[in-house]
């Protein structure tokens, strides 16, 4: 086999490796259009871009939730400062077991 063949092979299967994972991720995350085969690379650029906008709008959401957390934990605050510590091990106790 020539190098030229080799290279073209080893381009070949890496385009079929990345169109396998683009089909799953796409199922994954049930971003629709990249169902079928072969993909052209204007589909595959669309895809990174799309798959893209999963991410930020995951990672707005974890940021949304984690402030929620930090407002609650904020408001709980007062009243777990008022507790003795006997009172705060009991209550750290009975939520770790649910």
């Amino acid at each position: 086999m020539s190098l030229h063949n080799y290279f073209v092979k080893a381009q070949s299967k890496r385009m079929e490796e990345r169109e396998q994972l683009i089909h799953e991720i796409s199922g994954k995350y049930d971003i629709k259009g990249f169902g079928h085969s072969p993909l052209e690379r204007e589909k595959v650029v669309e895809f990174i871009s799309r798959l893209g906008d999963v991410q930020r709008k995951q990672r707005a959401e974890l940021e949304r939730l984690q402030v929620i957390g930090f407002s609650v934990a904020f408001e709980l605050l007062p009243s777990f400062s008022r507790m003795t510590s006997g009172q705060r091990r009991a209550s750290s106790t009975t939520n770790s077991g649910n």
